[in-house]
């Protein structure tokens, strides 16, 4: 007698349809597992919403971290601080377009590109900008705003957000006219001083204003310098870019929620590895521009980050690391005028009084930092682009 139709495969028609069944619910666990995820104290809360400040003129010296953070409502032991940042440029049009896009950017007519925080998938992404500010920062953000001054940008903010709907939002502020230099009409220390005092105490009434204006729900905070200001440090040549005019202040916290790591970081970072470690942390990140700094948050990989930084300056560009800095006047397109180059030594002069090159020569080290500056600014994207 033959044995059934289904058994005939070894299988009877039962045991097939209990296998099918099984496959279906794997196939499901996996679908839910890719668009869920456990509560894991070292995560973000899902869907909350951003807020990035990107404030021009705010050097890292001029206030303490604990009380930027006071004023944007965090307590000290809420703060992330990295400790050694550098904007990558002492233009803060340029610096905010290299926040957006994860990386330096020359071109100021360059849109930010497809990692910019316009574009976190899920949420709807608000800029607000006040002072000056390049057009093809708007690109891809689903509202933009242009406040007509510092006082007005937290009602415009606040706006923003309540025509936004009840998803979640991440809006970047721009405050550009802080950026204007002051030492237009003195090189006096004093005086200097003195207004930069001034522009500094409104800035931290207008940052507590933008902190007030956002919604009752988890807000992951970000702040970083845009450039910082010439005090008189180096009335000689004011407009070169100093440490001074490039360290800027770069914190997080996180309020209504857990999940961002706390604490001091002090590797060498630049406020562009904001966009790319914002998008990592909310998990909207897709593509592979910039560095991630959430790695270093949460101890995942040691300094270094950066073995060495890029940043560009009205008609100047360098390269920093720990150890050393050269800067070059450049000539457009971005061409090193390498005969005028300086390098200085930080360790031993953290102010950069003593020129190393002032006899024409590089040295090796010198020479080598050269190299990789002039390598970056050749890349494609610097065609057309004016310093």
């Amino acid at each position: 007698m033959k044995p059934p139709e289904d058994m005939r495969s070894g299988w009877l028609r039962r045991d097939q349809v209990l296998v099918a069944v099984l496959l279906l619910v794997l196939v499901g666990l996996f679908v839910v597992r890719a668009q869920t995820r456990r509560p894991d104290p070292s995560r973000m809360p899902r869907g909350i919403d951003v807020l990035v400040l990107h404030v021009g003129g705010l050097r890292a010296d001029a206030v303490s971290a604990a009380d930027l953070g006071s004023d944007l409502g965090l307590e000290p032991d809420e703060l992330l601080i990295f400790e050694k940042a550098f904007a990558p440029s002492g233009d803060a049009r340029r610096s905010l377009l290299s926040t957006l896009r994860g990386e330096l950017v020359l071109n100021l007519d360059a849109p930010p590109g497809p990692s910019s925080l316009a574009h976190a998938d899920g949420w709807h992404s608000i800029l607000v900008t006040e002072g000056e500010a390049p057009a093809s920062a708007a690109d891809g953000f689903d509202t933009v705003v242009e406040a007509a001054s510092r006082e007005d940008a937290p009602g415009a903010l606040s706006r923003a957000l309540a025509d936004a709907g009840d998803g979640p939002t991440l809006a970047v502020v721009h405050l550009g006219s802080s950026a204007a230099p002051l030492h237009v009409d003195t090189t006096s220390s004093a005086e200097l001083q003195a207004r930069y005092a001034a522009l500094v105490a409104d800035l931290r009434g207008t940052l507590a204003r933008l902190a007030s204006a956002t919604r009752r729900r988890p807000l992951l905070i970000a702040l970083a310098g845009a450039n910082g200001m010439e005090l008189g440090g180096h009335p000689d040549a004011p407009d070169q870019p100093w440490d001074s005019h490039l360290r800027v202040p770069f914190l997080m916290g996180l309020r209504g929620g857990t999940g961002l790591p706390t604490g001091v970081r002090r590797a060498l970072v630049s406020t562009a590895d904001l966009g790319p470690t914002v998008l990592d942390l909310i998990d909207a990140r897709d593509t592979s521009v910039g560095v991630s700094l959430e790695p270093l948050m949460h101890g995942w990989e040691q300094p270094p980050v950066h073995d060495r930084l890029v940043f560009a300056d009205r008609h100047y560009a360098g390269v920093r690391t720990e150890a050393w800095k050269l800067t070059v006047p450049v000539a457009a397109p971005w061409r090193p005028l390498a005969e005028s180059a300086s390098l200085y030594a930080l360790g031993e002069d953290p102010e950069e009084v003593w020129d190393l090159a002032a006899d024409r020569k590089l040295g090796p080290i010198g020479e080598e930092l050269l190299a990789s500056l002039t390598d970056r600014l050749s890349a494609p994207e610097t065609v057309g682009a004016a310093p």
